[in-house]
């Protein structure tokens, strides 16, 4: 039963504060109440203030009867204070603001050491594209549940090339950022989202890499492309110190089988070089690691490290290895892409039968060569390369089909394997000789 104030405002004289309302009536101490307007056509409004947003829920009851709206107005207040109550915000957010909330909260992961600096730039690159797709302008409220059936087609119409393995890891990242949002009120907990069903070729999650004829040209091109800077280029010394740059990283990337992003956030405090042996030892910190995890790897080509530090203006310990040109911060993934996309368009205008690939290529590159090589274990490869056996096995197993192929086709005679196991096919190998 609804509990009236004893206050009840009937045909209240219309003031120039209070215009529009006649026919008040209050409950629950005040915190709503029920009226009419002058222009509702007698038709009963419900009125609450949301303490925690410092708004007025309003809506039409719609009845001109006084007993009905009192009856409907009391299910409105028990639902609406019972999301309060969980932590739910009444007013939808714009969908801008909700990835900022986001974005901030898993930066205080990244602070805590909860979360890899790699990661989050995954999230802020995921989230960024999602955004895109609803339109930071959209209320998240307002986001029509069956909206994510249509991602992967938008997503394929911008990049014709995109895999579904990256559409799935997008997706997951959204999900999660919603399911955060439930927890937070931002999004209504009765909110369920459709996400529709992708399916993933098993082919495609196999990684492609360069082989080492690739990677020669490759390298061949980036040793000497720095000399080959016009004169007559603006900024010739900054554009010579770029392709410096991706020649080095490409160089690292090859003798450690680390990921751009571990690459790119070294700092001169994480490594140690002995010019001696030509030996450098590289600490992966854990922040900048996909897994969250510090490793440490030994291996030759320590002149990378020596000669940059040469040419390189900022060498401090806490400067990144790979620093901008003029500034003390990090060299932006972005130019690093595109050094590495201009270097790759040099080498296709020359190499008729050479094809550019990921720069991640050049880890995929590393991993499948040592276990080609087969001098150290699969688990052993996976603790250098800061991954798993699992994902070892998922994304490289393609890798020993060659040799695997070759191990079958040792000699034997039917006859043996007859003998050893019971198989027979004689009666049909019959069958072909007269054909053969």
């Amino acid at each position: 039963m609804l509990h009236k104030d004893k206050t009840i405002v009937k045909h209240r004289k219309i003031t120039k504060q209070n215009k529009r309302m006649s026919d008040e009536e209050t409950f629950y101490d005040g915190k709503c109440m029920i009226y009419r307007t002058t222009g509702s056509g007698d038709v009963w409004q419900f009125r609450m203030y949301a303490d925690g947003e410092q708004r007025y829920v309003r809506q039409s009851l719609k009845t001109r009867n006084l007993i009905e709206a009192r009856q409907k107005a009391e299910k409105l207040f028990i639902e609406y204070s019972s999301r309060i109550h969980q932590g739910e915000f009444l007013f939808s957010i714009k969908m801008e603001e909700f990835t900022k909330k986001y974005l901030e909260y898993q930066y205080e992961r990244v602070e805590a050491g909860m979360l890899s600096k790699g990661r989050y730039n995954n999230i802020r690159t995921f989230t960024k594209t999602f955004m895109e797709f609803i339109g930071a302008d959209t209320k998240v409220g307002n986001i029509k549940n069956d909206k994510m059936e249509d991602y992967r087609a938008w997503r394929q119409k911008r990049k014709s090339d995109i895999t579904m393995t990256v559409v799935v890891n997008e997706l997951i990242t959204i999900r999660q950022m919603f399911n955060w949002g439930k927890k937070k009120g931002i999004v209504s907990r009765n909110y369920d989202m459709d996400w529709g069903e992708i399916k993933v070729n098993k082919n495609e999650v196999r990684r492609e890499g360069y082989d080492p004829e690739e990677y020669k040209i490759l390298s061949r091109y980036a040793s000497r492309w720095h000399t080959r800077v016009s004169d007559f280029e603006d900024k010739k010394e900054e554009v010579e110190y770029f392709r410096k740059s991706i020649r080095d990283f490409i160089g690292i990337m090859a003798n450690y089988g680390m990921r751009t992003g571990e690459c790119l956030q070294l700092k001169w405090k994480d490594i140690k070089v002995n010019e001696k042996t030509d030996v450098a030892q590289i600490n992966i910190r854990a922040e900048t690691s996909k897994i969250n995890q510090s490793r440490e790897n030994t291996g030759k080509r320590a002149d990378i490290f020596i000669r940059r530090k040469l040419y390189s203006k900022f060498i401090s310990d806490d400067d990144f290895v790979f620093s901008d040109f003029n500034k003390r911060r990090m060299m932006s993934k972005d130019r690093l892409y595109r050094y590495y996309n201009y270097l790759c368009d040099e080498i296709e205008k020359n190499e008729d039968n050479w094809k550019r690939k990921d720069l991640y290529g050049i880890r995929h590159m590393f991993i499948s060569m040592h276990i080609l090589l087969g001098k150290v274990d699969v688990y052993t490869i996976a603790r250098w390369a800061g991954t798993s056996l699992v994902q070892i096995q998922n994304h490289y197993d393609n890798v020993k089909d060659k040799q695997v192929s070759n191990k079958m086709r040792y000699d034997f005679t039917w006859d043996d394997i007859k003998e050893a196991s019971g198989f027979d096919e004689s009666d049909d190998l019959k069958e072909s000789e007269q054909y053969i």
